[in-house]
């Protein structure tokens, strides 16, 4: 099991953007490219090669506002999973390749981040 700390925000210079399907609809596409680009060098593990992986998300959030969870997992699984293939760890992100395990709010920290744990299942 291969655990990753996704951040739910980044820098585009001093302007601090959440990484939440609102954020994500509303973004000029200049700013998403260069979110999803820095993305990339926000994430460390190990590398790893797999045909098939599944993957499971725990949500944790800083404060106790009530929040959509799928509204951050949604982009956070979309930036992480490119990044997988950008860095030659799967060979796609497709269905054929990535199987979802449970998806869960595990409670509260000192950031909003969610930790990516996968599975290589081939």
């Amino acid at each position: 099991m291969i655990d990753v700390k996704l951040p739910l925000s980044v820098y585009i210079g001093k302007k601090k953007h959440s990484l939440s399907m609102n954020v994500y609809r509303n973004l000029h596409y200049r700013s998403l490219s260069k979110i999803k680009k820095d993305y990339d060098g926000l994430l460390s593990f190990d590398a790893f090669k797999a045909d098939k992986i599944r993957v499971n998300y725990d949500v944790y959030f800083k404060d106790k506002r009530k929040r959509d969870v799928m509204n951050f997992v949604s982009v956070a699984d979309k930036f992480f999973l490119d990044c997988l293939v950008k860095r030659g760890c799967i060979p796609d992100d497709n269905y054929n390749i990535v199987s979802y395990g449970p998806i869960e709010f595990m409670g509260y920290a000192e950031e909003n981040y969610i930790i990516a744990r996968v599975e290589v299942i081939e």
